[in-house]
């Protein structure tokens, strides 16, 4: 099987210029971990339906709940801002750690690391912290702290390419946002996109391309941003995910539905496929096989197959780019992937 280089977790840390002696000490477990700097790539995601109970994330936040990228494993933090891991073969509890700081976001490095977005006040705001923790030993290590953030600001993406090893971390507050990039050799920059209000983001998988949805006089657009240029794919509209190299966004009616999916694939872009009616943009999944899946109350249909899958009764719908989430306040938590 292929290998690709993971040096960038244990190399961020480093670069943060906020590591004491003592964090230093456990920098090597990440070498032993990663077996000199590479691990073995994730099997093809599984496409997946399964129901789970009893998970109550923090603050009802659907950011709390997070799937991995093989599709097999399943991330939550509960009440008690305690991080989860569950086996989705088994249905398993198969870890758990107590976080320090509020958590407000998670998301799956692989399948063996997670990203952990935590805050806590300071004077006049909060301090972001962003954190990786490795699922087989526990260790959590320090990214970067974030201070001086108004007290709206919050972690609302952390994207990655596990080729290219750069990091995307999105930072907005009410009015305004910021993007950092951590690069191969993990050093942090802002990502200069002209003071846009940026709202999600996506990066390819080997060209580190990265995709950003902005909002200009309330209106969302997808734009993308390559060796320091910013390109407009198209306006009115939203982002989905990425497949490999390829982007899938939404285009947008004037009343903010969603009309079409159309494909950003190495600068070409076409219609990919017309939905059967304008739909929400948060009631519409594209899953990594490219099928278009729409929710309608108490269902997802698949618009090709023409499969339906039932939702839990009265469930929220939480759309991530590898999975769709329908959860309800008793604890049922359905994931679609």
């Amino acid at each position: 099987m292929k290998k690709r280089t993971r040096r960038f977790i244990a190399l961020l840390v480093v670069a943060c210029g906020m590591v004491t002696v003592a964090e230093l000490a456990v920098f090597s477990h990440y070498e032993s971990l990663l077996g000199g700097g590479s691990v073995t790539v994730s099997a093809p995601p599984q496409k997946t339906v399964q129901s789970l109970k009893n998970i109550h994330p923090l603050n009802q936040n659907p950011a709390l709940m997070a799937v991995s990228e093989s599709t097999d494993k399943f991330a939550y933090v509960d009440e008690n801002n305690t991080l989860h891991v569950i086996d989705l073969t088994t249905n398993q509890d198969v870890f758990t750690k107590a976080l320090n700081h509020t958590a407000v976001a998670i998301t799956w490095i692989g399948d063996d690391s997670i990203f952990v977005g935590t805050e806590e006040p300071a004077a006049g705001g909060k301090t972001l912290y962003l954190s990786t923790i490795s699922v087989a030993s526990g260790q959590i290590r320090l990214v970067h702290a974030y201070q001086g953030f108004s007290s709206s600001a919050r972690f609302r993406a952390i994207t990655y390419s596990p080729y290219t090893n750069d990091v995307y971390v999105l930072i907005a507050g009410n009015t305004n946002s910021l993007v950092y990039h951590f690069d191969t050799m993990s050093d942090m920059s802002q990502v200069s996109l002209g003071g846009r209000y940026v709202t999600d983001e996506a990066v390819t998988q080997t060209t580190n391309v990265l995709y950003v949805q902005d909002r200009a006089n309330g209106v969302p657009n997808v734009l993308k941003y390559s060796k320091g240029t910013v390109e407009l794919v198209h306006t009115n509209s939203c982002l989905y995910r990425v497949v490999n190299d390829a982007l899938y966004f939404g285009v947008l009616d004037n009343q903010g539905n969603v009309i079409r999916i159309d494909k950003d694939e190495n600068g070409q872009l076409s219609v990919y496929y017309t939905l059967t009616a304008p739909t929400s943009p948060d009631k519409v999944f594209v899953n990594g096989d490219g099928h278009i899946l729409v929710a309608n109350g108490d269902s997802l249909l698949d618009e090709q197959t023409h499969k339906t899958i039932q939702l839990p009764q009265n469930s929220q719908l939480s759309v991530q780019a590898n999975a769709c989430l329908a959860w309800t306040k008793d604890g049922t938590v359905l994931v679609v992937s």
